[in-house]
C-alpha cells in the first residue's frame, strides 16, 4: 500500500485506482458482508470506523486486505476465497507461528486470529504505522534482521539437488527460448554441481522488498510472509531487497550499479551472519536463475549477462559449500 501511495504522489496512480476498492466510513448498523465473514464484527472495539480495502492482483491468487483506519486496535485483515489464496494465507500462518517462537518475534506481525467461514479465509494480523526513516538506517536494520533470519533452519544441500528441484530451466531449455546468458550460467553451475559443491540455505521471507518492511515506533517491522520458505538459497532476501526497486520501479536501471549495491548489502549480511563470503557469487548466480524462472524481467536478464561474461571466476575447487 505504501508503494502505491508513493507512486500516486508522483502522478502514477493507475495501480492504486485498479486495486483499491474503496475508502469509506461504515455506519454502526451497516457492516458489509465481507467484514462479517472475516469476523471483523466480533473484533471491533470502536464503531463506526474507516476502512481501506486493497484488492490485490487480479488473478486466482487475489486476496483482499482490509486496513481499519484509526481506532484502538491496530489490525490488518487479509481475506481470500480461492484455493490458491487459501494456500498462501495458510502458508503465512505457518510462517508467523514459527517466527513467533524466535528472536525475530518482536519484528514480525502477531497473528491475532484465523477465521474461516463460507469459503472465506481471513487472517487478523498486527499492524504498525510507518514512520519516516532515512535509507541508511533502514538498510542497517535490514542487515541485522536478515542476519538473524539466516540462522533459522540453516544447513547446506547439494547444488545438484537445488538445481533439480528449484524449478530452474536446464541450459538446453533456456537456449530453446533464446536465453543465452541464462544457459551459459546454468551450464557453469552444472559443472560446479558435478564437482560435488553444496550451497547454504535457510529460512527466507521470499518477498523481502523495501515496501514489505517498515520503520515504526517499535523499530524495524517486516510483514507479508506468504512467500516464506523454510529453506531457500542463502542471502536471496538480501539480493531482492536491493534489486526489487530496480525491477519494479526504476525506469532504466543500471545493472552494474544495482549489482554493486547488492554486493555491499549482501556482504554485510553474510559477515554478520557468519556465512562464507567465498560462495556469494554462486548464490547470486543461482538466485538470478530462480528469479528468471519465476518472474522474468529485463534487469534479471542483463544481470545474468554480466555473470556470463565472468564465468571464469567459478572454479569447483574454489567453492566447497560446506565451510
Amino acid at each position: 500500500m505504501f508503494l502505491l501511495k508513493t507512486l500516486a504522489r508522483i502522478g502514477f496512480d493507475r495501480p492504486l485506482r485498479s486495486r483499491t476498492l474503496c475508502i469509506a466510513s461504515q455506519a454502526t448498523n451497516a457492516w458489509p458482508q465481507g467484514a462479517r465473514l472475516a469476523g471483523l464484527d466480533r473484533n471491533r472495539i470502536d464503531a463506526p470506523q474507516d476502512f481501506a480495502l486493497y484488492l490485490g492482483s487480479p488473478n486466482d491468487h487475489r486476496k483482499t486486505v482490509i486496513l481499519p483506519l484509526g481506532g484502538i486496535r491496530q489490525t490488518i485483515l487479509k481475506c481470500g476465497e480461492s484455493p490458491q489464496a487459501h494456500a498462501a494465507l495458510r502458508h503465512e500462518v505457518a510462517a508467523l507461528q514459527t517466527l513467533s517462537q524466535t528472536l525475530l518475534a518482536p519484528q514480525v506481525p502477531v497473528l491475532l486470529d484465523v477465521v474461516e467461514r463460507d469459503n472465506q479465509l481471513a487472517l487478523h494480523q498486527e499492524y504498525r504505522a510507518r514512520q519516516a526513516v532515512n535509507r541508511a538506517r533502514l538498510e542497517q536494520a535490514a542487515v541485522a534482521f536478515l542476519s538473524e533470519l539466516s540462522r533459522l533452519e540453516r544447513h547446506h544441500r547439494p547444488l545438484a539437488e537445488v538445481l533439480q528441484r528449484g524449478n530452474i530451466l536446464t541450459s538446453d531449455a533456456a537456449r530453446a527460448v533464446g536465453q543465452i546468458a541464462y544457459a551459459a550460467v546454468r551450464e557453469r553451475l552444472d559443472t560446479i554441481a558435478d564437482a560435488g559443491a553444496t550451497v547454504w540455505g535457510h529460512r527466507s521471507h521470499g518477498d523481502f522488498a523495501p515496501w514489505n518492511c517498515a520503520w515504526t515506533a517499535q523499530g524495524f517491522f517486516v510483514f507479508d510472509w506468504e512467500e516464506s520458505r523454510t529453506w531457500d538459497v542463502a542471502l536471496g532476501d538480501a539480493f531482492y531487497f536491493v534489486v526489487a526497486p530496480a525491477v519494479h520501479i526504476a525506469r532504466s536501471p543500471n545493472p552494474q550499479a544495482v549489482e554493486a549495491r547488492a554486493w555491499v548489502l549482501v556482504g554485510a549480511v553474510a559477515k554478520a551472519a557468519g556465512l562464507p563470503v567465498g560462495e556469494l557469487r554462486m548464490n547470486w548466480a543461482l538466485w538470478l536463475l530462480q528469479r528468471m524462472s519465476q518472474q522474468p524481467a529485463p534487469l534479471y536478464e542483463r544481470l545474468l549477462e554480466r555473470q556470463a561474461k565472468n564465468l571464469l571466476i567459478y572454479r569447483p575447487t574454489d567453492i566447497k559449500g560446506n565451510s
